[in-house]
């Protein structure tokens, strides 16, 4: 699996190609954050149409937890303000039942999670406006 990102409209749309597997998540997930971080990016369309496979219902806890964990942690040492995730996927790789967009709402972190990328991207487009870039130097 891997991710790239596209910046535009005030949001960066990542989107993953590949195999979804356990490890290449997380490390995508740590791409993602990196590039919020750096960029002070708040507003992510990440785009999963292009996937497959699917994970199961730990691995899709556990890759939760991860994120959430990875997101709270920066956010705790002062390194990122807000951030909003709106996830475009469809079978298997969405859960029907948003497992994990229950859980990672239980932790705090504003996620929403749809079958329709342009569902997704409107919800996006009604959270808080993003922050003004960093500035250089």
């Amino acid at each position: 699996m891997e991710i790239t990102f596209e910046e535009h409209d005030g949001m960066v749309r990542a989107v993953g190609t590949g195999e979804l597997e356990l490890d290449s998540a997380n490390a995508c997930a740590d791409k993602l954050i990196d590039h919020a971080i750096q960029n002070r990016a708040s507003h992510f369309l990440v785009d999963c149409r292009r996937l497959e496979g699917g994970f199961t219902t730990l691995e899709r806890f556990t890759h939760t937890d991860y994120v959430c964990e990875k997101i709270l942690r920066a956010q705790a040492n002062g390194l990122l303000d807000e951030i909003y995730l709106s996830v475009a996927a469809s079978p298997p790789i969405l859960d029907p039942d948003r497992f994990g967009e229950t859980i990672a709402r239980s932790r705090g972190i504003d996620v929403f999670v749809s079958e329709h990328y342009s569902e997704a991207k409107a919800w996006l487009e009604t959270e808080p406006a993003p922050h003004s870039p960093r500035p250089s130097g």
